[in-house]
């Protein structure tokens, strides 16, 4: 039975023509071209500011409340 499969496919790929068929095929959309479009690099320094603002409310947050604390502790030692 798995002799007869092997023979199968076997025959299958006799059959086939792999030369005829592109090794490699182009893309459909261009990387390097979108990314030069100047929309797409406006698009992507916004959401990188947006993301750098998000990110730093967290930090200047933390560190507020590292302010508050120390501030706080001193006023209690006196």
């Amino acid at each position: 039975m798995v002799r007869k499969e092997q023979n199968k496919r076997k025959s299958i790929l006799d059959k086939l023509d792999l030369d005829s068929i592109p090794k490699s095929t182009k893309p459909l959309v261009d990387t390097k071209k979108v990314l030069k479009h100047p929309v797409t690099k406006v698009i992507i320094c916004g959401v990188a500011i947006y993301g750098i603002l998000k990110v730093s409310k967290y930090f200047v947050n933390a560190y507020a409340e590292l302010i508050r604390a120390s501030k706080n502790l001193s006023d209690a030692r006196r």
